[in-house]
């Protein structure tokens, strides 16, 4: 089985796949569930050699052939000069976080990040540079986040879940420039807030108290 790998193409010749079977069966078991990255050439992405006879494939078509169906591909389009990848590692037996300064990344599943990355043990994770600057604030990896909220986006109300320790914490709602809209203290595990009369955009909920916890909420 190929599964849970991460293919990245550094170059506009490469592959991120490459098969030869000189029999022309390619009966090469599960391939599957897997990160392809081919943000130069969207034709190629896996070379097939039946024998001398090469037969490039782009995404589609290689699904096509049954092999990785629930695989994920390039979602960015970069010139051959242009690399805005970077890996980060975490080869340790704990957690840690790796600071992103103040530029805004992307992971392999297209959610936003800003300010940390938080690394399970012995993990590593590519991120893509968007090249746009952030407040570090105002996104969040979701493992990072001890609190829930929801509905996320809200046209008005959403409830603030967090676990029984973090009643009597401290609360600020902030606009996304960091200005104070409200303050108060957390008085139940599922507390309702209103954003009614607010334009839409997004806002921030701080909350102190075990620790220091910044969630975005977005208001339709």
């Amino acid at each position: 089985e190929i599964k849970r790998n991460t293919f990245f193409a550094l170059n506009d010749q490469a592959y991120c796949l490459r098969q030869v079977d000189y029999s022309g069966n390619f009966n090469t078991g599960v391939i599957d569930s897997n990160y392809y990255f081919q943000p130069y050439n969207s034709n190629r992405y896996v070379l097939r050699m039946q024998g001398m006879t090469p037969t490039p494939y782009n995404f589609p078509n290689w699904q096509g052939t049954g092999n990785d169906l629930h695989t994920q591909s390039s979602f960015v389009s970069w010139a051959t000069n242009q690399n805005y990848s970077r890996i980060f590692i975490n080869a340790s037996d704990t957690g840690l976080y790796r600071l992103l300064a103040d530029s805004l990344y992307l992971d392999l599943d297209s959610n936003l990040l800003c300010g940390a990355v938080y690394l399970a043990p012995y993990t590593s994770k590519i991120l893509i540079n968007t090249m746009t600057l952030c407040n570090p604030l105002a996104v969040r990896d979701p493992e990072m986040s001890q609190v829930i909220v929801y509905p996320n986006p809200t046209t008005g109300e959403f409830v603030l879940r967090v676990e029984a320790d973090w009643v009597g914490a401290h609360y600020r709602m902030l606009n996304a420039l960091g200005q104070p809209l409200a303050t108060g203290c957390i008085s139940a595990t599922d507390q309702t807030f209103d954003l009614a009369g607010l334009a839409s955009g997004m806002y921030l909920l701080e909350l102190t108290g075990r620790s220091r916890e910044v969630v975005r909420v977005m208001k339709r």
